[in-house]
């Protein structure tokens, strides 16, 4: 009787609603002032309450809360600027100019998987993980019951949906997952460099590829931002989207670890000069060219300044005098 008067206490109390995106910001960089060193608890803490507010829309920062030792130095820099970005908006005399410009930066190909439609295996885990909420909701929510049909509906459809992926897979024999393994026609994606070729571990060692062509440009202008994810083993990740292509060197995750802990700056750069040099020992970057452009205009232009998004003139300002 206690077993189930506790089982009906907790189902018929709701969960608190989760923060909003600016709150969960504020929070987590609350939580990690003053930690420091080995201690993951405050990292703990403010990864569930970032998590919770913004997704994953943040992976510096969650990266940061999640190694270990965690990076809080680096973790607060970001929530820092983070914060001063939601709470004090830029403001612009020609919204639609920004707004122009806007778009020519998320045209880029870098953003191109930003923009492709959810696959249609995306939008069936996503109905089934919508389902199973919904299933979740009847046995737990405030309501503490619903209509028994509902029970059924859920479970028979969950059921059918598995039987039919099972006949489906019995009867291809093997010739679905060769046609899903088939390389289609035509160009790809740029985004799939990274996702299913190049920056996909298991494509990499199953084609025994040695070297890829990969450009990097840094968000931060300082040594983390160029290195930070391009030679840290810690980034690569199994199932593809990996920056970092080819660099497993654990002394060069030391490296980094103490190059953003340490707070002086003359030494801090130093650090970087060494994990690069140490980079080069290892021959598993080459670097390839830097392009160097030169701009020729004429004397008659006005408004004529370099576009920090495409390292060239920003041709929508230019004028006449």
């Amino acid at each position: 009787m206690c077993l189930l008067l506790l089982v009906h206490a907790n189902a018929v109390a709701d969960p608190p609603p989760p923060p909003t995106y600016a709150d969960a910001v504020q929070q987590a960089y609350d939580m990690l002032q003053g930690a420091s060193g080995s201690d993951t608890i405050p990292a703990g803490a403010a990864l569930r309450v970032l998590v919770a507010g913004t997704g994953g829309s943040q992976p510096e920062i969650i990266a940061d809360l999640r190694a270990r030792p965690p990076l809080y130095d680096d973790a607060r820099n970001r929530l820092a600027a983070l914060l001063k970005a939601l709470l004090e908006p830029v403001k612009t005399s020609d919204p639609e100019l920004a707004r122009q410009r806007l778009h020519d930066v998320m045209s880029m190909s870098r953003y191109d998987a930003l923009h492709r439609p959810p696959s249609p295996i995306d939008r069936f885990v996503q109905w089934m993980q919508d389902r199973i909420r919904a299933l979740l909701r009847l046995l737990f929510g405030s309501s503490g019951g619903g209509p028994q049909l509902a029970w059924w509906y859920y479970l028979a459809g969950i059921a059918v949906v598995t039987a039919v992926a099972f006949v489906l897979f019995r009867a291809s024999r093997g010739r679905f997952t060769a046609s899903v393994g088939a390389e289609p026609d035509g160009p790809r994606p740029a985004g799939d460099y990274f996702a299913q070729f190049c920056g996909n571990p298991p494509f990499v060692r199953a084609n025994n590829l040695g070297l890829c062509t990969n450009g990097w440009q840094a968000d931060w202008n300082d040594g983390f931002g160029m290195l930070s994810q391009i030679v840290d083993s810690r980034v690569i990740k199994e199932t593809g989207g990996s920056s970092n292509m080819s660099v497993r060197i654990p002394e060069i995750d030391t490296m980094l670890d103490q190059a953003v802990a340490e707070t002086d700056k003359s030494k801090r750069e130093a650090l970087w000069g060494q994990i690069d040099k140490r980079v080069m020992e290892e021959a598993v970057i080459y670097p390839g060219l830097y392009a160097k452009s030169l701009l020729v205009r004429g004397k008659d232009l006005t408004n004529v300044f370099v576009s920090q998004a495409y390292g060239m003139y920003d041709y929508l300002s230019i004028g006449l005098s």
